[in-house]
C-alpha cells in the first residue's frame, strides 16, 4: 500500500511539474521599438578614436544566474520536493524578473554615466569637431530611411534625448535598439599625373580616403563593421594660380555618404508576404489579405527594421494569423510564407433548429 501511494505522489508530482513547465512564469524579452537609433560617437584617425574604441570595448553586459538544480536523487529520497522544487522555480522566476527590473534600472543609470562622459569630452574639444559634421551628413543621406533609423551625436544628447528619438517604450527597447558609430579615417593617400594639352600642362591630382565604421550595441559588442573607399579630383593648370586645395571636407562627406548606405543596407528590410489558402480551395484571394506589423498598417513588400516583430495577417472567411517573425538584417528583402486555414462554419442557431 505505501509503494502504491509513494507511486501515486510521484506521478502526481510529475503532472505537477510538467504543468508548471508549461504555464511558467516567463520573463519579459526585448522588443524592436521600429526604430534604430545611430549615436556618432567619435571620427578621427586611429589615433584620435583609440580612447573611444578603448571606452567603448570595456562596456560589459550583465548576466543573471540561473536557479539551483536539484538531483533526481534528492527528489527520488523525498516525492515532496517536487513540489518544492514547482514552488521554488515559481518565486525564483519572480525574483529573477524583479531583479531584471532593477537591473534595469541599474543600466538606465549606466548608460546616462556613458552618455555623460562621451557628451563632456567633446565639449571644447576642436578636434572632435567632425563629430557634429557627421551627423549632418549622415542625417541628410539617410533622411529617407527617418521612420527606421534616427542619427544623433554625442555631442549634446542625453539619455532622454536618446529614448525620444527612438520613442522606446521602456529601457529594454532602448537598450535594443541604440547603436555607437565610430569611424576611423585612414591615411590620405594621393597621386598625380601631369599631361600636355597643347602649349598648357595640366597636373591630375587624386586624393584616396578609406574608413572603417564600426557599429556597437550598449555593451561594447561590434554588431557589423563597414569599408569604405572615398575618391576624389583636382585639376590645375600651369597657368592656375589657386593653391592650397584641402580635400578632407569633400572625402569625409563620401566617406559618411557611402556608411549610410550601408548602415540603411544593413537595417532596413522590404518585407513580402506570400499568401496561400488551403490546398484546393480555389475561392482564397491572397490580394485581399491585409496585414498589421508591430500594431501598425502594414502594404506587403513595404520596408521594416531588421529585428523582431510581431505580424498579423487577415483574409474574410479564414483563420486569423499572427506570428512573432525575427527579420534579419543585410538582406534586401524578406519573404514569409502564411497558410490560411478556412474558418469553421458558423453553428445553427436553436431557434432555427427547432423551426
Amino acid at each position: 500500500m505505501k509503494i502504491k501511494q509513494f507511486v501515486t505522489v510521484l506521478a502526481v508530482a510529475a503532472a505537477v511539474a510538467g504543468w508548471a513547465d508549461e504555464k511558467k512564469f516567463e520573463v519579459p524579452t526585448n522588443t524592436n521599438p521600429g526604430k534604430i537609433c545611430v549615436l556618432v560617437t567619435d571620427v578621427g584617425t586611429i589615433d584620435t578614436v583609440a580612447k573611444t574604441e578603448e571606452f567603448l570595448t570595456k562596456i560589459k553586459q550583465f548576466n543573471i544566474d540561473e536557479a539551483p538544480q536539484m538531483s533526481d536523487a534528492d527528489k527520488a529520497a523525498d516525492p515532496n520536493l517536487a513540489r518544492k522544487e514547482i514552488n521554488f522555480r515559481f518565486n525564483d522566476n519572480i525574483r529573477r524578473y524583479n531583479e531584471q527590473q532593477r537591473e534595469v534600472a541599474r543600466q538606465n543609470r549606466r548608460m546616462e554615466r556613458i552618455l555623460e562622459n562621451l557628451r563632456t569630452s567633446i565639449i571644447g574639444n576642436n578636434t572632435k569637431r567632425d563629430i557634429v559634421v557627421a551627423k549632418q551628413y549622415l542625417q541628410s543621406y539617410l533622411s529617407e530611411y527617418s521612420d527606421f533609423i534616427q542619427v544623433i551625436d554625442r555631442s549634446n544628447t542625453s539619455l532622454a534625448e536618446v529614448e525620444k528619438a527612438i520613442s522606446g517604450n521602456d529601457q529594454q527597447d532602448l537598450a535594443s535598439a541604440c547603436v555607437f558609430l565610430t569611424v576611423i579615417m585612414q591615411d590620405l593617400k594621393q597621386e598625380s599625373t601631369t599631361v600636355s594639352v597643347g602649349n598648357t600642362l595640366v597636373k591630375k591630382t587624386t586624393y584616396t580616403q578609406k574608413a572603417v565604421g564600426n557599429l556597437r550595441d550598449f555593451n561594447g559588442n561590434v554588431i557589423t563593421a563597414f569599408n569604405v573607399v572615398a575618391k576624389t579630383g583636382k585639376r590645375q593648370t600651369s597657368a592656375s594660380r589657386v593653391t592650397g586645395y584641402n580635400p578632407s571636407s569633400d572625402l569625409m562627406e563620401e566617406v559618411l555618404k557611402q556608411i549610410a548606405e550601408k548602415i540603411a543596407d544593413y537595417y532596413v528590410v522590404s518585407l513580402e508576404f506570400k499568401c496561400a489558402g488551403p490546398k484546393g480551395d480555389d475561392d482564397f484571394d491572397a490580394d485581399t489579405v491585409t496585414f498589421t506589423v508591430d500594431g501598425k498598417e502594414f502594404e506587403n513588400g513595404d520596408k521594416v527594421v531588421a529585428g523582431k516583430h510581431t505580424i498579423t495577417a487577415e483574409a474574410e472567411g479564414y483563420k486569423p494569423i499572427k506570428k512573432s517573425m525575427t527579420v534579419k538584417g543585410k538582406r534586401k528583402k524578406v519573404i514569409s510564407k502564411l497558410k490560411f486555414k478556412k474558418l469553421p462554419p458558423p453553428k445553427a442557431d436553436k431557434a432555427d433548429d427547432a423551426e
